[in-house]
């Protein structure tokens, strides 16, 4: 999984996690944020490193598939960058308030 990917992710993770089954949560948890490898994720669990990426790559897929139905990371993205955009706003006010 490339960088980008692991990020966007690590994200979806946190808005969608409970609506992912308990061993894809699990699974996933591990992989991203506590760095197992595939065979390490398996041997800890006792199944397949085939398991573990059947389970990973269905869990990666159903994460994208829900974003693309509900949108909130998208939508809470879009309002970090209008607050940003707000303050910056509010800031130039101040600023040009100063001049007068």
């Amino acid at each position: 999984m490339e960088i980008k990917n692991i990020v966007e992710v690590t994200v979806m993770l946190g808005y969608y996690k409970n609506l992912l089954s308990e061993k894809q949560q699990v699974y996933l948890e591990v992989y991203l944020e506590e760095d197992y490898s595939l065979s390490e994720i398996a041997k800890e669990y006792k199944v397949s490193r085939q398991a573990v990426y059947d389970q990973i790559k269905k869990a990666v897929l159903q994460l994208y598939e829900i974003e693309s139905k509900l949108k909130f990371v998208k939508r809470d993205e879009q309002l970090k960058r209008a607050i940003e955009n707000l303050e910056i706003s509010v800031i130039e006010r101040e600023k040009l308030l100063e001049l007068i």
